[in-house]
């Protein structure tokens, strides 16, 4: 109970703060939380989102495969297109996953990146190298960068937040509740003396060179069947997942 009415009590702080801000910049506390649940703060997490590529020749076909076996990728190859599957790859070393996103870039794949799992389509949006996230500064500036616009559109609610995720509703409850409860966690490991999970820049990853691999994505809880959130409540609308 006394977790719950801290996490309130700085939700509060954040829907009244943020809401005077020109800005709209994100408390610490929510970017913390998003950082935890999308990459447990590893700034070489790499999610590749399953994505189909046409390959309307033989020739397209063999160049993909060829290209997606370099990276390690897991995909299914049909008659006229190659799927690549949804899969999270961690580089030992930043300019490994640097040369990674760079040829995944050069495939029109669509990858997460880092800390803030920032998806590629922003670089290619804004004119920047994709492995620029790899940076875990840069790649936090722009998690902050891509929360603040959310506040600016939503105002300080659990719906912008929602949205940093997807425009879609139904995915933007689920992730709502999963940061929420991602925050309420931190907030449990301060108070009882746990490990506080923080940010760092090198996250304990060996340097050792190889990538690790693993299927899926992060986890982005249940189906939640909640009404979408509004400025003045303390947390997404709805019963817990």
């Amino acid at each position: 109970m006394k977790i719950y009415c801290t996490l309130a009590l700085v939700l509060v702080l954040f829907q009244s703060g943020t809401a005077s801000a020109n800005a709209q910049e994100p408390p610490a506390w929510l970017t913390n939380a998003i950082v935890r649940f999308e990459s447990s703060g590893n700034p070489r997490a790499i999610c590749f989102n399953t994505i189909s590529l046409p390959a309307p020749t033989p020739e397209d076909a063999a160049r993909i495969r060829r290209e997606l076996d370099a990276l390690g990728l897991k995909y299914a190859a049909a008659s006229s297109k190659i799927t690549v599957e949804l899969q999270s790859l961690y580089p030992a070393t930043e300019e490994e996953g640097r040369r990674l996103v760079k040829r995944a870039d050069a495939l029109g794949l669509s990858i997460d990146i880092g800390l803030g799992q920032v998806n590629i389509q922003h670089p290619r949006k804004h004119g920047f190298a994709a492995e620029d996230l790899m940076d875990p500064d840069v790649n936090l500036r722009w998690c902050r960068k891509l929360l603040a616009d959310e506040l600016r559109r939503h105002g300080p609610n659990w719906r912008a937040v929602g949205y940093y995720h997807s425009p879609d509703p139904e995915r933007g409850r689920r992730y709502a509740w999963s940061i929420y409860n991602t925050a309420r966690r931190i907030e449990g490991e301060k108070r009882y003396g746990k490990a506080n999970r923080t940010v760092e820049r090198n996250h304990g990853i060996p340097d050792a060179g190889g990538i690790r691999g693993s299927d899926g994505q992060r986890q982005t809880g249940a189906n939640i069947p909640v009404k979408i959130p509004e400025a003045g409540q303390h947390r997404p609308a709805g019963e817990k997942p």
